[in-house]
């Protein structure tokens, strides 16, 4: 009974790890998306790369040096004399080297992060262009089979009073034109494809339109009203800028402690001269001494530093401004497209029968998709424009901003 119990018990443990094991691979397979692996591999590679030292306590000496003075006299006797001297540094001088070092290390990190914004920025762009190739290759293809209607038009007025041999060679020279270019653009999107995302934003042959698995227009606009509603000081993205005036009324505090009223010498010395002497010598800062000028250039910097931070501020909104003013317009325009698309379409449903009637208005047809997807592309790149002025390509957790939600 004793044997039976210990089997089932370790029967049901093995189950359970097994069931764990199941579960915990869901979220693995189901995060494993190939436009998230080409976007944040190589960013979140080197988001660790940049290794800072810590700030850590200065030390409570400065400046050390030694001295030594061995002299010999005309009795040749032998005088030597030894310095030691360096400069004390208070707590305060110390604090403020170690939150200086601490500045700069954020104003590092800040760069950092913002140069990997512009690696991202870079993929993100080589996915816009993909799916814009991708529709060029489906809608190069949809010309050519136009073209093949268009000389199977021609060849049935052969036998009337109508027909052109002209207008026939031009139809037969216009689809090789045609199968021209779409063999180009397959080429172009086959090594696109084979550096990027693969098949992962194909698409099929009756569609001419960006890729569903990418967000659109409306989900654009959805974003938009989001970071309307941010903070401002997030919004503006003036992290930099501002650590820039941290740093410079961080250094003026520095320079105060160190021309501030304080021990500046302390010196130890030792003589033989004929007599062992010892001496300690005090040396005393004053603050209308020779760096007093100094508070006053970092005073200055300050200044600057906070005039330029408005500057940035103030030149970053604007810039925002103007592109989300533009996206709202392409936005717009992109609405219109899809209006005279569906009234296209429905013109081709009375066009039974006249063939070329219904090849002109399919060509319009593959026009008006050409500009909407080209309309599509140009509002996405505005977009990674945007967070990337916004700082918000490269945040942490990654975040995948044209991907389409699938939940």
């Amino acid at each position: 009974m004793s044997a039976l119990w210990w089997r089932t018990k370790h029967l049901r443990a093995n189950i359970a790890v097994c069931a764990t094991l199941i579960i915990a691979s869901i979220p693995l397979r189901v995060h494993a998306d190939v436009l998230d692996s080409f976007l944040f591999a190589e960013n979140e590679k080197l988001e660790n790369h940049l290794q800072l030292p810590t700030p850590s306590s200065s030390p409570w000496i400065a400046d050390p040096e030694i001295r030594v003075s061995p002299e010999v006299d005309l009795q040749n006797r032998h005088n030597e004399s030894y310095r030691f001297r360096f400069r004390p540094t208070s707590r305060r001088e110390r604090n403020s080297q170690r939150e200086l070092m601490r500045i700069e290390n954020q104003i590092a990190t800040a760069n950092w992060q913002r140069s990997l914004g512009k690696v991202l920025a870079d993929r993100y762009h080589a996915v816009i262009d993909l799916a814009e190739h991708e529709v060029t290759l489906v809608l190069a293809k949809q010309q050519a089979e136009l073209d093949r209607n268009s000389i199977v038009s021609e060849q049935l007025l052969s036998a009337s009073s109508d027909f052109s041999a002209t207008r026939l060679q031009n139809a037969a020279l216009r689809l090789e034109l045609r199968e021209e270019r779409a063999s180009m653009v397959g080429q172009i999107v086959a090594e696109m494809r084979s550096a990027t995302v693969g098949h992962y934003l194909a698409g099929s042959p009756g569609s001419a339109s960006i890729s569903t698995k990418l967000i659109g227009p409306t989900e654009v606009a959805r974003i938009l009203d989001t970071l309307r509603r941010m903070p401002a000081a997030r919004a503006y993205g003036a992290t930099l800028v501002h650590l820039e005036l941290r740093r410079a009324k961080q250094e003026y505090e520095l320079e105060k402690s160190r021309t501030n009223f304080g021990l500046d010498l302390l010196e130890l010395g030792y003589q033989n001269n004929n007599t062992d002497s010892y001496n300690v010598t005090l040396g005393f800062r004053l603050p209308f001494g020779k760096r007093s000028n100094s508070p006053t250039r970092r005073s200055r910097d300050i200044a600057i530093a906070r005039s330029q931070a408005y500057l940035t501020e103030q030149m970053l909104k604007s810039k925002l401004e103007n592109i989300s003013r533009e996206i709202h317009w392409k936005i717009a325009d992109y609405h219109r497209t899809q209006v005279a698309i569906k009234n296209t379409d429905g013109r081709l449903g009375g066009t039974s029968g006249e063939l070329a009637s219904a090849i002109l208005l399919q060509r319009h047809r593959i026009e008006l998709l050409g500009n909407a997807a080209d309309v599509h592309v140009s509002i996405l790149r505005n977009l990674v424009e945007l967070l990337g002025a916004l700082d918000l390509l490269q945040q942490r957790p990654s975040k995948n901003w044209i991907k389409r939600d699938s939940s």
